[in-house]
């Protein structure tokens, strides 16, 4: 998200994000956001935040992903999208099915790549409009908010304020069931009023899914879709806040607000998963009916009776993002403990196994750094939950014959102190492995509790005081950025275009061998493997240089090396310098099938 926040300020587009953020605060009603979604800087700007998205790669009905408008030109580009905003008719979802942790498979609907870059142009510009409209304790598909938030909640409203009932709801088909009609009501209450706008997004929302325009439902897979799902759950979020939370009597004394008969409950959602938390069973189940109602009416939703569930959390554990919660007894109050869901328990041994399979199949180190990714990215996640250690040696001992019987052929056991990089802090001689070649493998129960917290208001995007907040330091050069995007060959392939302005702020205008800043006008972008040898313009095999060296990298005649030279010379802090520096310029020279430069000895 941090990198989104970098990818706007490239493009000068920052400041208007942050204005109809403040502007949506204010209450005020937007009737004109076409303007912003079709401006050249909101385009660029998705663009590039969508080609660094993983499923880039991945491609539509027609066959399209980011390789393809990475050969538009940026002028072409953007006519593009105006054209088709213009006119807009969605091109068709392809449905793919990917495999659920229970065995199950969840359908996917994935746009075109082109459907895609519109789809982030319009989320780009609705989400800092909608961000202050939403509920503060909705944590899913949310800007600097993640599930680590949604368990802190849920284990503050145990620990202070001493809930141990819980009502965890379960929708049935909620991405598949959303109604087109609520939704665009909802977009429209909450100050989008730009009727162009919200016609196209109803033609988004049926779209043909293997020929079968969709009369309902947004399809997992999408762009905006998570933002619709969100934006249509927040009713839901803020009817339960108003029961106690935000009702007028708390804002005042919530102890007259307890003198009341009302129920004292606070909701909890993450995406489509949410619980309600209460005091007894007799409120929860008042609740469960309330809800499940309100869903009917109001959403056209219906509850999965076989899954939502009331839990009396100082018996039983609370399932929630694959960590199961519970009260327990401790210090004269009841306190909340968690440990890995069962069901992921089980998922987890499956998956080491196959990767010790993979590692046995090809005594390949490469398998072994997938191996420590997968137990790394184990790690990370589950260590929300307080008893991650006890799970994660429960782990170890049942796949501790496995990796012996399996491994023990093809690699060394022992306790390693060096690892791979990225990988360090796991390998301090602590607990027993094997390594394969130089590769040691991740020891499984290497891992603590990482203590959940609270969002951090102060933190925001879309303010200049929260990204303070967030240590963002403010993306300097910004004058030399827009001489470079209003200076360009309008011949440029777009993906040249973006890699440039980008491998020019990454150097922060230094030259990549001199060292020194070089402004715009008197520097040049390098192909590192040239394009006459097959190069290609991705960021990589860029490098900002100044334009002087940069003309003796490829030139025969020595009068022009020597001016190169010459700017390296004056430049360099001493002779060592000066060696450095000629040896990266003879590195760029060999790989454009240049001979060295040698220095004459007098």
């Amino acid at each position: 998200m941090n990198n989104a926040r970098v990818y706007n300020e490239y493009y000068g587009i920052l400041e208007k994000y942050d204005m109809l953020y403040e502007q949506s605060k204010n209450g005020v009603k937007f009737t004109k956001l076409m303007d912003i979604i079709t401006s050249e800087e909101n385009i660029m700007s998705a663009y590039r935040i969508l080609k660094k998205n993983k499923g880039s790669k991945t491609a539509g009905i027609n066959n399209h992903n980011i390789s393809h408008l990475e050969k538009y030109t940026k002028d072409n580009l953007i006519k593009y999208v105006r054209n088709r905003l213009n006119n807009y008719q969605a091109q068709g979802i392809k449905r793919v099915y990917i495999q659920k942790a229970n065995g199950k498979q969840r359908p996917l609907g994935i746009p075109t790549i082109e459907d895609r870059l519109i789809q982030q142009c319009i989320k780009q510009v609705l989400e800092p409009i909608i961000e202050p409209k939403f509920y503060e304790h909705s944590y899913g598909f949310r800007p600097l908010r993640d599930s680590s938030h949604a368990l802190f909640r849920m284990q503050f409203l145990i620990n202070r304020c001493q809930l141990t009932y819980c009502v965890d709801f379960d929708i049935e088909g909620f991405f598949d069931n959303v109604n087109h009609g609520k939704l665009l009501k909802q977009l429209w209450n909450l100050g989008i009023r730009d009727k162009k706008l919200i016609k196209i997004i109803s033609l988004m929302l049926k779209d043909k899914v293997e020929g079968i325009p969709m009369t309902k439902g947004v399809p997992q897979g999408g762009i905006i879709s998570p933002l619709l799902a969100n934006i249509y759950l927040n009713e839901l979020d803020w009817w339960v806040a108003e029961q106690w939370h935000k009702h007028p009597l708390n804002n005042n004394s919530a102890r007259k607000l307890k003198q009341t008969n009302m129920k004292e409950m606070y909701i909890i959602r993450y995406a489509d998963d949410f619980k309600i938390m209460c005091k007894n069973y007799t409120e929860a189940n008042k609740i469960y009916h309330a809800t499940g109602q309100w869903l009917k009416e109001r959403l056209d939703l219906e509850l999965n009776e076989d899954k939502t569930r009331i839990v009396n959390l100082k018996k039983n554990y609370s399932k929630f993002l694959g960590i199961e919660v519970k009260a327990r007894w401790r210090k004269n109050k009841w306190t909340a403990t968690s440990r890995i869901d069962r069901e992921e328990v089980e998922n987890i041994k499956e998956r080491i196994k196959k990767c010790v399979d993979n590692i046995c199949k090809t005594q390949n180190e490469k398998e072994v750094y997938m191996y420590n990714v997968v137990i790394s990215g184990m790690h990370n996640y589950y260590s929300r939950a307080i008893q991650v250690f006890n799970d994660f040696k429960e782990i170890n001992w049942a796949t501790r014959k496995y990796h012996k019987v399996r491994l023990s052929k093809y690699c060394k056991e022992g306790k390693w102190k060096t690892g791979t990089k990225g990988f360090e802090k796991y390998f301090q001689g602590r607990y027993k492995t094997f390594k394969l070649g130089n590769t040691p493998l991740i020891p499984i129960c290497d891992v603590g509790y990482k203590r959940n917290v609270a969002v951090n208001k102060k933190k925001n995007l879309y303010t200049e005081g929260g990204r303070k907040a967030l240590n963002i330091e403010e993306l300097i050069l910004k004058d030399d950025l827009k001489y470079l995007r209003r200076n360009y060959n309008t011949h440029w392939n777009i993906e040249y275009f973006d890699n440039r302005i980008s491998r020019y702020s990454m150097q922060m205008g230094k030259c990549a061998i001199s060292k020194y800043y070089t402004t715009p006008q008197n520097g040049e972008c390098h192909h590192v493997n040239p394009r006459f040898k097959g190069g290609k313009d991705n960021f990589d095999n860029l490098r900002w240089i100044d334009k002087t060296i940069h003309k003796g990298i490829h030139a025969k005649n020595p009068e022009v090396i020597e001016k190169a030279i010459l700017v390296m010379r004056e430049h360099s802090k001493d002779s060592k310098d000066f060696s450095n520096m000629l040896k990266k310029f003879n590195y760029y020279r060999t790989k454009c099938d240049r001979e060295e430069y040698k220095i004459r000895q007098n």
